[in-house]
């Protein structure tokens, strides 16, 4: 059973300093704010549930920033809009959420994900990995299915720090990631020449934390990018 103690240990070795984050994973959360409504209109209620979650999730995160709280709209790419200053980035998967934020003078930018750990479709693996990925993965001595869920994630988080900076919907197959299971790592490589220099910045973490598996992807600092 997840806890979240457990969680919260994840996160913590996951996160690179000056990030803060916050979690939810049982109980009803707290009410969207106005602003936030009309994001939630169309979502069922699990999901409005979740999109809920998340927001407060981001709240908390943003207060140990010592931040005031405030509203989170949708943004482009249905990203949240943050506050002048903030960078950070949001994951939900079935009743968890986690928020993670960090001042852009600290980081360039972030993205985090959660996912259940259980093995990816076998039907999808093509569709998220190269040939050259699992090919890596077995040398890491990752199976292809549970590699190939842990791939996923990578590229979620991965996704989600490049947004801010590209404004690029990505495909799968537009980076390439490299885990070092040793060290619960990875790093990012693309043959896309608008992608390629900024992918060899990103840094990336991951966790298997009991039944979800938690990622991280993050650049230096803004002025470094």
């Amino acid at each position: 059973m997840l806890t979240n103690t457990a969680l919260t240990k994840a996160m913590q070795e996951l996160a690179p300093p000056g990030v803060a984050f916050a979690l939810w994973c049982d109980g009803e959360p707290p009410p969207l704010w106005r602003a936030e409504l009309s994001a939630a209109a169309s979502m069922t209620g699990k999901r409005q549930r979740e999109f809920a979650a998340g927001r407060h999730c981001a709240r908390e995160a943003l207060a140990h920033l010592g931040h005031a709280a405030v509203a989170l709209p949708v943004g482009p790419g249905r990203a949240p809009v943050w506050p002048p200053g903030i960078i950070g980035s949001i994951s939900h998967t079935n009743d968890i959420a986690i928020a993670a934020v960090a001042r852009r003078s600290d980081l360039g930018s972030l993205g985090i994900d959660v996912e259940s750990a259980d093995p990816l479709d076998p039907d999808l693996i093509g569709l998220v990995c190269s040939k050259e990925e699992l090919a890596a993965l077995a040398d890491e001595g990752l199976q292809p299915e549970p590699g190939a869920k842990l791939i996923f994630s990578a590229k979620e988080s991965v996704y989600k720090c490049l947004w801010p900076l590209t404004g690029m919907f990505l495909e799968f197959h537009a980076i390439r990631i490299c885990i070092d299971s040793a060290r619960l790592r990875f790093r990012v490589h693309s043959d896309d020449q608008r992608l390629s220099a900024l992918a060899r910045q990103i840094r990336g973490r991951y966790r298997n934390s009991g039944p979800v598996l938690v990622t991280c992807a993050w650049t230096g600092k803004s002025e470094d990018l």
